[in-house]
């Protein structure tokens, strides 16, 4: 801005160009030179507008306490003192000068202002957007935890007699059928224990025959009168004797048989062979696992719940298996609710049945969604959502005059790629979905609905 020539004679340095005090100087300096040069228009000036007078003097008072208060009055050319310097001058010729200068400012600035009653000529044009309609849908309460999948099939594999390792047969991850041979464990001290009592009743047997044979012999003797009663009874008694021996013999030589066959550790049912812990030559107990056999195809979901939350389990409660992909694996209403809570874990355990999951494992953690109870409600995609302050909101168009509107809403969960609305919406709303960053409230839209995922 170009500065005006100084009067002659004036020595009084102007303030920094740009500022409020500059511009008021500048002015004021220009109306003095004018009240110097033509003495009698100011008068003229006020006769001629005298509303346009009153408003300055209003105004005046108003500005001038306002630049008082940021320290920006211009200098009083009466005095060079520090206290004088801040006061605003009070001479009659000093008031004509502000007069005229607020005139000279109210009427640049209506002149800035002129151009504002042509604004809605310029109005812009409608913001281009894609808006949703809210509509009713099913609403899930649903929490997610880990579940660990448990087989309803699976059969941990222990010896039921102590010996040494001799074989493994099965591989482990080999599928097998019931009755297929895993292990076996060095049976050579029974075996020969086995022989011994064959060879036992091999004896018995002889024993047997010929306590029969005397048993018929006596009772031919008896009836010619040959032998007494007595002998009779006698030799009868043996016979029964060697009868029950060599039934004691057969018992034990099945129970030895039976013994031998804990020797060979067995499939009790189909499944797959787990790990094996064991290799030839251990000496194992009947504490020692050796092995499992498991079935896939029944597995059953274990989740712990947060007691607080258990109370809002019902009939129609169910669990849903989610993978990596955030697809959902598999779902089964939930079979089992445990009476009692976990005394360290405050957690109650509920339990799903699966009857096929294919890739999933016994003993496998998995992640588990709980959905407690569903109702219907409303929700909006996330991308209609913008935040400030703290705070949501959303834009709603007015189909009938094609405005939108930022409203507050509260929100509930995060459902894959929605929120549950909890206020601030009615059902039959359509809300902006793109466009967002170019919208504010009452701009004037030309939208184009989309359909809800």
């Amino acid at each position: 801005m170009r500065r005006s020539a100084p009067l002659k004679g004036d020595t009084t340095p102007f303030p920094a160009e740009g500022g409020v005090a500059f511009q008021v100087e500048r002015v004021q300096y220009r109306a003095t030179y004018i009240r110097r040069q033509f003495p009698r228009a100011a008068p003229s000036v006020r006769a001629a507008h005298p509303s346009r007078s009153f408003e300055v003097r209003s105004s005046r008072s108003s500005l001038t306490g306002a630049v008082a208060s940021r320290g920006l009055l211009p200098m009083t050319r009466e005095s060079t003192s520090p206290s004088a310097r801040l006061r605003p001058p009070s001479a009659p010729g000093a008031r004509t000068e502000v007069t005229l200068a607020f005139a000279l400012v109210l009427a640049a600035v209506s002149c800035t202002q002129a151009p504002a009653a042509e604004a809605p000529a310029n109005a812009p044009p409608p913001v281009s957007v894609s808006v949703v309609r809210v509509e009713q849908q099913p609403i899930e309460d649903f929490s997610d935890y880990l579940a660990t999948l448990t087989s309803r099939r699976a059969v941990v594999l222990y010896p039921q007699v102590s010996g040494y390792v001799r074989s493994i047969v099965a591989k482990p991850g080999t599928p097998v059928k019931a009755g297929t041979l895993l292990l076996q464990v060095d049976s050579s001290a029974e075996a020969a224990s086995l022989q011994n009592l064959v060879a036992t009743r091999e004896s018995l047997v002889a024993s047997a025959a010929f306590a029969k044979d005397q048993l018929e012999r006596s009772q031919a003797l008896r009836r010619d009168g040959i032998v007494s009663q007595q002998d009779f009874d006698q030799a009868r008694s043996q016979a029964d004797q060697a009868e029950a021996s060599l039934r004691a013999a057969d018992a034990l030589i099945a129970s030895q048989k039976a013994r031998l066959s804990f020797f060979n550790i067995v499939a009790p049912i189909d499944g797959v062979v787990g790990n094996v812990p064991v290799k030839v030559g251990d000496f194992v107990t009947q504490a020692t696992p050796l092995t499992s056999v498991t079935q896939d195809s029944g597995l059953e979901a274990d989740v712990q719940v947060p007691v607080e939350r258990a109370a809002a389990l019902g009939p129609g409660s169910k669990v849903r298996l989610i993978g990596l992909d955030g697809k959902t694996l598999a779902e089964s209403p939930v079979v089992f609710i445990s009476p009692r809570t976990d005394p360290s874990t405050q957690l109650v355990l509920i339990k799903a049945a699966f009857n096929s999951l294919q890739g999933l494992r016994a003993d496998q953690m998995v992640r588990a969604r709980v959905v407690f109870s569903t109702a219907p409600g409303l929700a909006i995609p996330t991308r209609a959502v913008t935040r400030q302050a703290g705070q949501t909101f959303a834009f709603v168009v007015d189909p009938k005059n094609n405005v939108a509107r930022r409203l507050a809403v509260n929100l509930g969960s995060l459902q894959g790629n929605t929120y549950v609305v909890k206020a601030g919406l009615d059902g039959g709303q359509t809300v902006v979905v793109s466009g967002l960053q170019m919208l504010t409230d009452g701009a004037t839209v030309q939208w184009v609905e989309q359909k809800q995922d």
